[in-house]
């Protein structure tokens, strides 16, 4: 009887810790999802689709150049914000590093991180308008010659 006394108030205490997690969760979710003044001032990221694009010179793919970006809003903005202009911003971007691709083909890399971050960014600002992106990040960048 003594063994199954142990075993009943282990039983028990689970179930009040249990209780009590249980109980204690909605207050842990909600103040998560409420935004204070720390939560405006933070940042928010979005992160794109990778991009991966061939190189072509002639007519021969001289190396593949893959990209992962992401986009830091303003403060205060949300993915939201970005909303249907995503895909919009998302083709742009592999329109624009087409063109850089193409005027650096002959360069030994055609990677050029300044050039990308401020030609994305310009490109985004034309197509969400002025006030929402505040810098495009390259979180990873690749070039493979074929």
């Amino acid at each position: 009887m003594q063994s199954g006394g142990v075993i009943s108030r282990r039983r028990l205490l689970c179930v009040l810790l249990a209780a009590g997690l249980w109980a204690a969760a909605p207050a842990v979710f909600a103040a998560e999802e409420k935004p204070g003044a720390d939560a405006e001032k933070s940042p928010t990221f979005v992160r794109l689709p990778a991009i991966v694009l061939p190189v072509v010179v002639g007519n021969e793919i001289t190396r593949q150049i893959g990209v992962n970006l992401a986009l830091e809003l303003e403060a205060g903005k949300t993915a939201d914000d970005l909303g249907p202009n995503r895909r919009r911003v998302v083709d742009a971007f592999i329109r624009d590093l087409y063109g850089i691709y193409d005027q650096r083909r002959n360069a030994t890399r055609a990677l050029d991180y300044g050039l990308i971050k401020e030609r994305l960014k310009d490109t985004a600002t034309k197509i969400v308008g002025p006030g929402l992106i505040k810098e495009v990040l390259i979180l990873q960048a690749y070039e493979h010659r074929q």
